[in-house]
């Protein structure tokens, strides 16, 4: 059942759907607001207006649990894994983790076996399971030195193609190039070493809200197939005026 579909069928049966949103601080986001895990929520139950008339059917029924880990490296984020995610029987699990071990130039051997395991638990625990990269710098010298990590996360990906509820996203490819300079404009107020960032520079690894928008649009459409317009959504949020937001 392609998984949509199997929101929708939850939904009408008044079943909850739990959506869990695993990775280090590009899927925390918890100075953004709303950071992409909200807008997937707010995108996904208005998208299930369209067949359902009950409103409470849909809000009742429809959660997404932002479940990020500032600073988290794969193998920190394997060891919690079941406390924080698989122990709450989750349907749906976003996951993203690499972004701290190329970081910290950590062995890529230990970062593919932790993602593999954790990607595994998951599935095994038959939840639909999103496996996420980075989205692209605005530093090209981080795009570079993440390369041979993205490599190993296509590799990954390989070895669950068969398993219907197993989804990639390569939001390194996916993502509009054109819309990188928009999306990182955060200045960081302290010296960040481990990706050498200084006071005052650019944060070149963490999104804004805008960011945030299009990856939210990007897996609406490429998971649920739901289509999502990025730049009406921020206008109307930033109108007092406004109390639903469209798309």
């Amino acid at each position: 059942m392609k998984i949509f579909d199997f929101i929708k069928e939850n939904t009408r049966n008044y079943k909850p759907t739990e959506i869990y949103c695993y990775g280090p601080s590009t899927t925390s986001f918890e100075y953004v607001f709303p950071n992409w895990c909200e807008v997937l929520r707010y995108g996904l139950k208005t998208a299930l207006e369209e067949y359902f008339d009950d409103y409470n059917q849909i809000n009742w029924n429809l959660f997404v649990h932002n479940m990020g880990l500032d600073g988290a490296v794969s193998s920190e984020l394997l060891e919690r894994f079941n406390s924080l995610v698989l122990s709450k029987n989750p349907d749906v699990v976003f996951i993203s983790a690499s972004t701290n071990d190329f970081c910290y130039d950590l062995p890529l051997k230990d970062m593919r076996e932790n993602m593999f395991k954790i990607i595994s638990a998951s599935l095994e625990a038959g939840a639909y399971t999103i496996f996420f990269t980075m989205v692209p710098s605005i530093n090209e010298k981080h795009n570079n030195k993440y390369a041979k990590y993205l490599k190993e996360e296509i590799a990954i990906t390989e070895e669950f193609s068969d398993n219907e509820r197993f989804i990639f996203v390569n939001m390194f490819d996916i993502f509009p190039k054109e819309l990188l300079e928009k999306s990182y404009t955060y200045i960081e107020e302290i010296e960040n070493p481990v990706v050498s960032i200084e006071s005052g520079a650019i944060d070149y690894v963490h999104y804004n809200r805008y960011g945030n928008a299009v990856v939210a649009k990007i897996f609406l459409k490429e998971i649920f197939g739901v289509e999502f317009d990025h730049n009406k959504f921020l206008n109307d949020i930033n109108d007092e005026t406004i109390k639903y937001p469209r798309f």
